[in-house]
């Protein structure tokens, strides 16, 4: 059995993708621009050059695309290494490998967070946050801190600071 072959009119087909006639025509009438088909020899040439050496970032691309005596700005390099994902091996900046210190207080339930009577177990904690407030222009911190008994639900002692500056 075989399908009713329709042809749908351009039109049509235009209107439910939400293209223009216009640039649907151009589009059927040069599928490729020149700048797309330039691009696509300048990101092989990029990929060839990095290719060469992965340290190569877009700015020693750059200089190899101009040797080799290609017309390309430094932005439209740093474009195409872009969407090709192109980078130095070198760029990327890692942390700066702190481990956590010791602690700052003994542990002294142990990791055990389980009391059988009340006023047996403490719990607290410090939380720092950034708000934004309206009309400021340097950083804003605050601090919000609260303490709690272990068998109880309810916060018995609670601080808010900020501070501007």
């Amino acid at each position: 059995m075989s399908w009713p072959q329709t042809v749908t009119p351009s039109r049509v087909t235009c209107r439910v993708l939400k293209f223009s006639t216009q640039g649907y025509y151009k589009w059927l009438k040069a599928p490729c621009s020149a700048r797309d088909l330039a691009d696509a020899y300048l990101t092989n040439e990029a990929v060839d050059a990095h290719g060469e050496d992965p340290g190569y970032g877009y700015r020693l691309v750059f200089d190899e695309l101009v040797a080799a005596g290609h017309e390309v700005g430094e932005r439209r390099v740093w474009r195409l290494c872009s969407d090709q994902k192109l980078f130095s091996a070198h760029s990327k900046k890692r942390g700066k490998g702190t481990r956590p210190g010791p602690p700052v207080h003994d542990d002294r339930v142990r990791r055990d967070f389980s009391a059988t009577r009340p006023n047996q177990l403490w719990l607290t904690d410090i939380t720092w946050g950034c708000p934004r407030l309206r009309g400021s222009t340097g950083p804003a911190r605050a601090s919000s801190t609260a303490a709690r008994s272990r068998t109880s639900t309810r916060a018995k002692s609670w601080a808010t600071r900020s501070l501007i500056g």
